[in-house]
């Protein structure tokens, strides 16, 4: 039988490194989500998004002043100045504010659920979009996100 501890078996370096990150994030996700509706019914999803993301800029700033850049800034093409702008406006800031928008109507506990449907929505769209081949494992883990995420929100 395999206990959880098979998950940290072995691994050692960027890998343990890559874990405890992993958990990490889904810890400050959780205190944000908690955080995020409380600080939202009281000021709205608006001001919740446009401080949650200047916070975020604030703290990842230094660090990304530290990672070296394969190509100077001044030298980046428009297309990868468009790609910025896309990324900061469509997929955080609006991303964001929906997901904050959506507290507004759910209660943190049934909302933060769906957070665990990114890899399968990001999957099927690496399916979708570059043929990337779906594994059973796959199926198996949607089948497990999908069945928590029912059970979570299920109001007897």
């Amino acid at each position: 039988m395999i206990g959880p501890e098979a998950l940290w078996v072995g691994n050692t370096g960027p890998a343990l490194t890559g874990k405890l990150l992993l958990l990490v994030a889904g810890l400050t996700w959780g205190l944000y989500t908690v955080m995020g509706k409380e600080f939202s019914a009281r000021h709205g999803a608006l001001a919740t998004t446009f401080w949650a993301c200047v916070a975020g800029a604030l703290l990842n700033l230094p660090l990304a002043i530290l990672e070296p850049h394969p190509v100077p800034v001044a030298a980046w093409p428009p297309l990868a100045w468009l790609g910025v702008v896309y990324i900061s406006t469509v997929s955080t800031a609006l991303a964001f504010y929906l997901y904050n928008r959506g507290f507004e109507l759910l209660d943190a506990g049934s909302g933060a659920v769906f957070f665990f449907a990114q890899p399968v929505v990001g999957t099927l769209l690496g399916w979708w979009l570059l043929d990337e081949p779906l594994s059973l494992g796959f199926f198996a883990g949607g089948l497990l996100i999908a069945t928590g995420v029912l059970l979570a929100n299920w109001r007897a």
